[in-house]
């Protein structure tokens, strides 16, 4: 039976706490940025939010278009 919050699962605190501090976005010259190590944990956590991005480099607006599509 689901608590009532509605999650009947998921990351343990000490799994997000890394993944969060591991994730990196750079900024770059010409308001590019720079996303690494999206795998993982940070992989689901960034999925359950439907922002699904590889390593790779975006723009903002890129970035804000990334819920619920993946960037290539």
């Amino acid at each position: 039976m689901p608590r009532e919050s509605g999650w009947k699962q998921g990351l343990p605190a000490a799994r997000i706490k890394p993944a969060l501090k591991g994730f990196h976005a750079d900024c770059m010259a010409g308001g590019q940025y720079r996303l690494s190590r999206t795998d993982g944990d940070i992989a689901t956590i960034l999925g359950s939010i439907g922002a699904n991005v590889e390593n790779s480099i975006y723009t903002e607006p890129q970035l804000w278009g990334t819920k619920s599509e993946t960037l290539e």
